[in-house]
């Protein structure tokens, strides 16, 4: 058990080095950066999280933090997305957790998006991809219905991730968090999103001349026909359902498949 730090700026620049070396082969164990208190410093929180604990996914991940860090919303202007400074408590924060579940994170080696473990909510819409922070806030937001939005395996983002959250107009929507719930979880699967989710709609002509349907009714497209919806109608203050009448047969027939 270890207390909750936050690495500071010469940590973060360590762990950059250390996503690179592993990338190239290299030996850098997290252990070189963790245990020493020149790379951190201390944070409000008061309970004590298990440096050894593994996960399922990234999903159990999310649940256990929101369990243990108990002082975030009282802090969450310092170590939330508000602090955008690169080197900011926010960013040691959720580096540091990375750090410390960082195994479990990648496959072989890390991604070549340091997004993904270095928390940076100084450049843009790339803080989303972070694989602690996202997954932590959509838990804390969505309870059970993050589920489909977070992937099954650790060190797998997935393309239904990078679909919709790289959407705010989607994730600050209660309605079209829900629907897409019902049209694309599996609850043969712990609640994931079904396979094909995410598929890119084709602009292919079939033999017969007529436009191929696949990818339609996808999350890509849900978001299309989203956002033209939010043109028009006060798309926050409707149910699921009458949203999902508004999306149109291309979608309901998503929710007619799934039964």
């Amino acid at each position: 058990m270890a207390k909750i730090r936050a690495l500071n700026k010469t940590g973060i620049k360590l762990f950059h080095k250390l996503i690179d070396a592993r990338r190239d082969g290299k030996d850098f164990p997290v252990s070189d950066i963790l245990p020493h208190a020149q790379y951190y410093e201390v944070t409000p929180f008061r309970t004590e999280i298990d440096l050894e604990l593994k996960f399922e996914d990234r999903y159990e991940l999310a649940a256990y933090l929101a369990g243990v860090l108990e002082e975030y919303d009282d802090n969450k202007n310092q170590y939330g997305l508000a602090n955008r400074d690169a080197y900011g408590k926010s960013a040691g924060l959720w580096s540091w957790l990375a750090l410390v579940y960082f195994n479990q994170l990648i496959d072989n080696k890390p991604n070549e998006r340091h997004e993904y473990y270095v928390f940076v909510p100084h450049l843009g819409l790339r803080y989303y991809r972070h694989s602690v922070f996202t997954p932590f806030e959509l838990y804390k937001r969505w309870k059970e219905d993050s589920r489909m939005f977070i992937s099954k395996k650790n060190h797998i983002w997935g393309q239904v991730s990078e679909s919709a959250l790289s959407r705010d107009f989607l994730m600050s929507s209660a309605p079209a968090v829900r629907l897409m719930n019902m049209l694309y979880s599996d609850p043969n699967n712990d609640g994931a999103a079904k396979s094909g989710a995410s598929s890119k709609p084709s602009k292919a002509i079939l033999k017969s001349g007529k436009p191929s349907g696949a990818g339609y009714g996808s999350v890509e497209r849900f978001a299309i026909v989203f956002k033209r919806l939010r043109l028009t109608y006060h798309v926050q203050s409707l149910t699921p359902e009458s949203l999902l009448e508004l999306m149109g047969d291309e979608f309901k027939k998503k929710l007619i498949d799934k039964s």
